[in-house]
């Protein structure tokens, strides 16, 4: 969409994962952000936006940053909001995939890149994720290295590092979560708890075994 003479509404609440920022369009969300800084935030939006107005706007946004306040307390498993961000195709492939990952859950960027057909275009899927300007929404802090490392992240790599081990302690709600092997991640419907192995609650995912104490900063609850 052209930003020429449109008006970006934008909102900022805090967290326990600092500041997020989300800014929207007539047409949908357009930038999703978490800071330190509320200012920076802004500062970050103009430059982004810098043909449009820009309007602070809570009450309109209310019903979207209540989703995401939602979604930051465990609340909610999944951000289905309309979007307004410019992509390729090639973009907008990699992040629908990204929103398919399940919740609690991380991928690799080969396992995406598999995923969607073209196993030849890891660093490309890597790009892409790094290109990501609406956090949360487009949940690329679920994707990290093969190798077990968390990788980069627009906003932060201990932040990154929270977020994940803020959906694996509120993925019980939802479901079990089991991990038979590194990129065999899944989900179990609560009901078929009984059905774990036994010694299912020792299995790990060699992505999880890193959050350690990077998580305590951020008072994950």
């Amino acid at each position: 969409m052209h930003r020429h003479q449109c008006v970006v509404r934008y909102a900022i609440v805090s967290s326990t994962f600092g500041y997020v920022l989300a800014a929207a369009t007539e047409h949908g969300v357009c930038s999703a952000a978490l800071g330190d800084n509320p200012t920076t935030l802004i500062d970050d939006l103009t430059r982004a936006f810098g043909d449009a107005t820009l309007a602070q706007d809570e009450r309109t946004l209310n019903r979207w940053m209540d989703a995401l306040s939602d979604y930051l307390h465990g609340e909610r498993m999944r951000l289905d909001l309309p979007l307004d961000v410019a992509a390729t195709p090639f973009q907008q492939e990699v992040w629908n995939a990204l929103r398919a990952i399940p919740y609690g859950t991380t991928q690799t960027y080969q396992q995406v890149a598999q995923r969607m057909g073209r196993p030849e275009a890891t660093r490309a899927v890597a790009q892409a994720c790094a290109s990501n300007r609406v956090a949360l929404i487009v949940p690329c802090h679920r994707v990290v290295r093969t190798d077990g490392a968390l990788g980069g992240y627009r906003w932060g790599i201990e932040r990154k590092c929270a977020l994940i081990a803020h959906e694996a302690a509120h993925a019980d709600r939802w479901c079990v979560r089991v991990h038979t092997s590194p990129g065999r991640e899944g989900i179990l419907p609560s009901h078929e708890r009984r059905a774990r192995p036994a010694d299912a609650e020792n299995e790990t995912c060699a992505p999880l075994q890193t959050l350690c104490i990077l998580t305590q900063a951020w008072k994950v609850v």
